[in-house]
């Protein structure tokens, strides 16, 4: 069961009655951090051990799926107002419904009143000609009727008017200037719900609702000693594909003793990601990341470094990958000796080896306290190996995915998979959200096959099935 929404401040935590939500200011999320809301970590660890699990896209719609928003609120929002006016129109636009077309009406409103008093102001200018707006021209223009006049002359209607003028107020010069400016912010408005209610039945954004994720990630391990983290996705709406889907992997999660959340770039191995990580929705595609020693939930990756080992290049904070080193395409470990670089372990035990067996034969001695070659043992590099490429029996392996299930519920991993994509039929640019906690893990397994051919339907070829794409078979469940 997916978690209920929790509204969490610094000081207290409420529960939504609906368990949804639906609105920015009424998320949980992230905070700003300031002087006046600071919390220190000991107050946040002990907050953390009471207070739910909560996630950061909740799965608030049928079949698993979420609704494409974040649970995020910014704090001290009153000091945002100035920034936010420069950018009306899209606030606005993310009003909802109701609430925009009551904005629209009351505004449409107040014009027509604004005007009306124009109209009694210009109608007092010349009390002693006749304007025709009333049936005596000694009579004063009440504001009924000058309202009345205001919604005629907005809406162009023409019911025709009370007194005996021909409609062209040759002698009220200040009524056919206000008039000319009521039609001129009339068309002015008139635009703008043009452009705001296309704008809002045109948006691409729900479209993202029928890209669909599976209820399940699998964390399993390859016959290399390997593991990868796995999910799959689906454009139900196959039969008009999405033009340039790619997807992006991301690592939520916070440190423990700290209140900041950090968000770290997952690299994809299938999809590349080197090549734009583009996939083809209109098929049930599994989504792949190999957790290697960069990666934001390797085992390692707690203790607040990715890369540990001696002869290991530093990763200068940069995002990477192991998949480019053992494809040739750069070099990952460096001789801590003689400065050269290769590509993969075997490769540096290699070169070590043959160095040391020539340092042998010239009889080279430790002078000046230069490190030798023949000074690494290499019995310590092969264990190094071992260790680094995982390469455990598979006795071993439920301990690994242990260990998995324990990092992701001791730092409150959340993994957010983000699809991006175009509509062909609108053009416009949509992403689909999801996400994957400790809760939604498998380990081990496969994905059950949920493609089949279909020849029942003269129209179609394949048929998806939607009930097995979330299941998981094989070996392991979860933990």
């Amino acid at each position: 069961m997916d978690d209920p929404t929790v509204t969490l401040s610094p000081n207290h935590a409420s529960r939504d009655d609906d368990g949804l939500v639906m609105d920015q200011d009424q998320a949980i999320g992230l905070q700003q951090s300031s002087q006046e809301d600071h919390i220190n970590p000991d107050e946040h660890t002990k907050m953390s051990a009471v207070m739910p699990k909560r996630r950061l896209c909740v799965r608030d719609l049928p079949f698993h799926q979420s609704s494409n928003k974040l649970r995020i609120r910014n704090s001290k929002r009153a000091r945002m107002g100035r920034l936010l006016s420069e950018d009306w129109f899209h606030v606005f636009l993310r009003l909802t419904t109701i609430e925009s077309i009551t904005y629209l009406i009351v505004c449409w409103t107040v014009f027509i009143l604004i005007f009306a008093g124009f109209y009694v102001a210009a109608d007092t200018v010349q009390p002693d000609v006749d304007c025709g707006l009333t049936k005596n021209s000694n009579e004063i223009l009440g504001f009924s009727a000058a309202f009345a006049f205001s919604l005629e002359t907005t809406t162009t209607v023409g019911y025709g008017l009370p007194g005996s003028s021909n409609a062209f107020f040759e002698g009220c010069p200040e009524l056919q200037v206000v008039i000319y400016f009521q039609m001129l912010f009339s068309i002015l408005f008139n635009a703008f719900l043009f452009a705001f209610f296309f704008a809002r039945v045109a948006r691409c954004e729900t479209r993202g609702i029928q890209v669909v994720f599976g209820q399940k990630a699998i964390i399993k391990r390859l016959r290399d000693g390997r593991f990868t983290f796995n999910f799959r996705v689906y454009d139900v709406d196959s039969r008009c594909p999405l033009v340039e889907a790619h997807v992006r992997l991301y690592a939520i999660k916070k440190d423990i003793g700290e209140r900041d959340m950090k968000f770290e770039v997952m690299r994809l191995s299938s999809p590349n990601d080197d090549l734009g990580a583009v996939i083809y929705p209109s098929l049930p595609s599994v989504v792949s990341h190999t957790i290697d020693s960069y990666s934001p939930i390797h085992l390692n990756s707690s203790s607040g470094s990715k890369v540990e080992e001696a002869f290991h290049i530093d990763s200068c904070g940069m995002d990477l990958r192991e998949d480019d080193s053992r494809t040739g395409g750069r070099d990952d470990y460096r001789c801590m000796v003689c400065g050269e670089t290769y590509s993969t372990v075997d490769c540096l035990t290699r070169h070590i080896a043959y160095s040391g067996m020539l340092e042998k034969n010239d009889s080279v001695g430790k002078g000046g306290g230069a490190k030798r070659h023949l000074d690494v043992s290499l019995k310590e590099m092969k264990m190094w190996k071992v260790t680094k490429d995982k390469q455990t029996t598979g006795t071993t392996t439920g301990m690994y995915y242990e260990e998995f299930k324990s990092l992701f519920e001791t730092e409150e991993v959340e993994i957010l998979a983000v699809v991006e994509a175009i509509d062909p039929l609108m053009s416009g640019t949509f992403q689909a959200i999801q996400s994957y906690t400790a809760e939604d893990l498998e380990f081990g397994g496969n994905f059950a096959p949920c493609l089949v051919k279909d020849y029942q339907d003269k129209k179609s070829v394949a048929a998806v099935d939607l009930a097995q794409f979330h299941r998981v078979i094989g070996e392991g469940a979860a933990v």
